[in-house]
């Protein structure tokens, strides 16, 4: 365990003391969700001296706050949260006693406005509005290959339809590229990508290219994205949520249409992405095409945040003295051999994107330094082409 050497301040901290930090996630089978929970168990747990306490699924903002009450009294002295549904509620809920991180999303501005001030708030960490969006940009742009134009596009836009901010900004940014790109009319604004309930054509093109948007969570009824191909008999799949589960299914539409389907997917860089790079189908072509996502080092942050907060530090990583909202862009991959070069560096502990060195930098009970603007640099500094 890493032992405080430097303590200029006055803190909770005490240097053999194990903390408690609760942490909120949503699905317990979603990939991108345990790979922070490896980092956090794996890397974390057994190089500071901190505990981890996981939910089970939270599916809702009363399942969230049933937790933090939960964690208040398991003896929890912060939330790092990966379950986001109200913002406002968590905040509150965690009352005067437990400091609130959000681990990886991005929120409206007007909400984090809001709630800034508060001091048991830290703040968020994620892609920007406008990365959110540009990952569905480059998601079509890669996808479309030649004669992008004539070609039949089905997006996949998870929890557009539910209000969730991250996927109407990259189902826009999809729908925005394919207007400005490839010269399809949209029948529905991009700003009105949220009213769409069901499997709706909403432009085509002079060439005879169509796109649908099929909003939906479809990790347990796979039949809805089965249907919607049948429907529409597309060539690219592009979709704001994971599309692991979806292997079958358009292997089967890829076999009754006769024509193969490139598929991309904004998720993260796990072990399901990798297979399916690898994977072949039947036309001999990488059963995954493009990957947006996240990495396990992006999770580190959200400690960063917290472990100063609960050691005495919160205005460490206070903007300001108010919770800081700090962009992380996406990794992009579009083969097999980049995939793996970037998994390598966010899994490799001794040589990572963030080495332990990193991470004690900022924090200060182990270096009096740290402050708001080196965190900044940190956590944007987090790039895909930074030598590990």
């Amino acid at each position: 365990k890493a032992k405080s050497e430097v303590v200029t301040t006055e803190t909770s901290h005490k240097e053999d003391e194990t903390h408690k930090i609760a942490v909120a996630i949503y699905d317990e089978t979603d990939e991108q969700t345990n790979l922070f929970k490896d980092y956090y168990k794996n890397y974390l747990e057994q190089a500071f001296n901190v505990e981890f306490i996981y939910s089970s699924a939270l599916q809702s903002q009363e399942a969230v706050n049933n937790f933090i009450s939960e964690a208040r009294k398991q003896g929890c002295e912060g939330v790092i949260s990966y379950a986001n549904y109200d913002l406002e509620q968590s905040v509150k809920a965690c009352g005067d006693d437990l400091y609130y991180v959000v681990g990886s999303a991005s929120f409206d501005e007007d909400t984090f406005n809001k709630l800034k001030s508060n001091k048991q708030f830290l703040g968020i960490t994620g892609p920007s509005t406008e990365e959110e969006t540009n990952a569905g940009a480059k998601m079509i742009e890669s996808l479309a290959g030649e004669s992008g134009s004539a070609k039949k596009y089905l997006l996949l836009t998870g929890g557009s339809n539910k209000e969730n901010f991250m996927h109407i900004s990259r189902t826009q940014g999809m729908l925005q590229t394919l207007a400005s790109n490839y010269g399809f009319e949209l029948s529905t604004p991009v700003e009105d990508v949220s009213k769409i309930q069901e499997l709706t054509l909403v432009g085509k093109s002079k060439d005879g290219g169509e796109v649908y948007v099929c909003p939906g969570y479809y990790y347990n009824k796979t039949d809805l994205v089965k249907t919607a191909l049948e429907q529409t008999k597309a060539d690219v799949v592009a979709s704001t949520i994971a599309v692991s589960m979806l292997q079958d299914v358009i292997a089967d539409q890829e076999k009754a249409q006769n024509s193969d389907i490139q598929v991309g997917t904004v998720d993260c860089f796990g072990d399901s992405n990798q297979e399916m790079f690898a994977k072949k189908d039947m036309f001999g072509n990488s059963s995954l095409n493009f990957v947006a996502g996240k990495c396990e080092a992006m999770a580190a942050p959200s400690f960063i945040a917290m472990y100063n907060a609960i050691t005495g530090h919160a205005d460490t990583v206070k903007d300001n003295g108010n919770a800081y909202s700090l962009n992380q862009d996406f990794w992009y991959a579009s083969s097999l051999g980049d995939y793996k070069a970037l998994r390598m560096k966010a899994t490799n502990i001794y040589q990572n994107v963030y080495t332990t060195d990193d991470l004690m930098k900022n924090m200060s009970v182990y270096t009096d330094t740290a402050n708001f603007d080196t965190f900044k640099k940190l956590v944007e500094g987090l790039d895909s082409e930074k030598e590990a």
